[in-house]
């Protein structure tokens, strides 16, 4: 067995600031000796310690030694932190106020690029007076991705997505403004006045996103603020069950028109019977491969029994009617297709885009130049080449004395979309037989006079 060597006595003094290691303890009389596992134990315990400090003291010399290699090697420090980016508007839908009475769902760039919905649109705003829209806004419509419109007790609310500045077309927009109610640009772009005669209140709450409300500065106040909220959060019109069931269920459409509320129809009739516990209501349209206009409603509520035949009966209604007529319902009725469950009635039917087109262009021409153009536009006197044909009567859209609502529209749509040119040259005949005959009695009174 081989001894173990004895263990040497240190005879070096611990220098003041080093550590008194175990095995350096000088053994003078009565010290206790310390054993070889304990000496052990302490020196590798000591010895992880200096190891970690080592480590840490490593560390700080490195990281400025690494960064200033980075720097030698071309490196480029981290970013400057950006402005936070604007919150996200998300579904434009959203933003629709709770007491909304009708709702328009639309997404123009799709519609206009499939030629039967391009046809309606262009019949009702031409493409020049698109060009001068976009020219004077900054805003092409025939480029937007996602339009909103609703009907509110309170007011009209436009909400638009597209590829276009939207700050810029507030600024536009606040420039026409006479008077200016308000004026901000942080922490979002937003101008308030008149417009006309209308106060409207037009915001940008994200770079490509645009509000405008026609009403109530209340009404504008709810809307933007509904935008700095998350989605869940928001109060809307869909918020019911049933509307926001129509809405996904008609969802890929590119147009869509909801009638969120009750339509109220007095129960006087035959309509207002059938309709009396109708809860919401949405139609929609789709372009299709053969050219024409799919339109599909979607009614919700309680029906009775013979629904199906009631609203059969409702469809041959309507198209014998002159305003039916006039949008192209006698074509469609061979088309239309109606089912009836429980809560539910679906009405099918395909109506070819040239026949419509004419009625809704005598239809809403007003509306739409007022939209495009501003407020005013429709007291305007219209260009000849823009309104109506060489064969248009001068009179046309006049509706008749006497006639009711229903059948004015109709007068006027049948007007516009015919141009019969033998009215045209019977129009100008009477009106020249009346200048006659005024210029007839003028002359009796000067010779009166003389």
């Amino acid at each position: 067995m081989r001894e173990e060597p004895p263990t040497r006595r240190s005879s070096r003094a611990t220098p003041p600031g080093e550590p008194s290691f175990p095995h350096a303890i000088d053994r003078g009389a009565g010290a206790r000796d310390v054993s070889a596992s304990s000496a052990l134990r302490h020196r590798l315990q000591i010895g992880r310690g200096s190891i970690h400090a080592r480590r840490g003291g490593l560390a700080w010399i490195a990281a400025p030694l690494l960064a200033a290699s980075l720097l030698a090697c071309g490196g480029s420090p981290p970013p400057a932190p950006s402005d936070p980016e604007p919150p996200s508007v998300g579904p434009l839908h959203t933003l629709v106020p709770p007491e909304s009475t009708f709702v328009v769902l639309a997404r123009p760039a799709r519609l206009m690029e499939a030629a039967p919905t391009r046809r309606v649109i262009t019949a009702i705003v031409d493409e020049a007076r698109m060009d001068r829209f976009a020219a004077h806004t900054g805003v092409d419509p025939r480029t937007i991705e996602a339009l909103v419109f609703a009907q509110h007790p309170e007011g009209r609310v436009v909400l638009a997505r597209g590829p276009f500045d939207a700050p810029f077309a507030v600024r536009e927009a606040g420039a026409r403004m006479a008077p200016v109610e308000s004026s901000i640009d942080e922490p979002l772009v937003r101008r308030a006045g008149f417009l006309g005669s209308r106060r409207v209140d037009i915001a940008a709450p994200s770079p490509h996103v645009l509000v405008w409300v026609d009403g109530t500065p209340q009404l504008a106040a709810a809307v933007l603020s509904a935008c700095g909220r998350e989605e869940r959060a928001r109060r809307n019109v869909f918020g019911a069950d049933v509307v926001e069931s129509l809405r996904a269920e008609l969802s890929d459409a590119p147009f869509v028109l909801l009638s969120p509320q009750p339509l109220g129809i007095p129960r006087d009739t035959g309509v207002g019977m059938l309709l009396a516990r109708e809860r919401a209501l949405a139609a929609a349209v789709r372009p299709t491969e053969e050219g024409e206009l799919a339109i599909r409603a979607e009614l919700r509520g309680e029906f009775p029994p013979t629904a199906h035949e009631n609203f059969r009966a409702l469809a041959a209604s309507i198209a014998a009617s002159d305003l039916g007529a006039a949008l192209g319902a006698p074509e469609a009725l061979p088309t239309l297709r109606i089912q009836t469950e429980e809560g539910r009635v679906a009405l099918t039917a395909r109506v070819e885009p040239g026949v419509i087109a004419g009625g809704l262009r005598t239809l809403l021409v007003a509306e739409m130049r007022e939209l495009i153009e501003g407020p005013g536009a429709r007291e305007r006197s219209p260009a000849p080449d823009e309104t109506r044909s060489d064969h248009a009567r001068p009179d046309a859209g006049r509706p008749r004395e006497g006639a009711s609502g229903e059948e004015a529209r109709g007068d006027e749509a049948r007007e516009e979309a015919r141009g019969n040119e033998a009215s045209d040259d019977e129009a100008r005949g009477d009106e020249a037989g009346e200048d006659e005959a005024r210029g007839d009695e003028a002359g009796e009174e000067v010779r009166g006079d003389g």
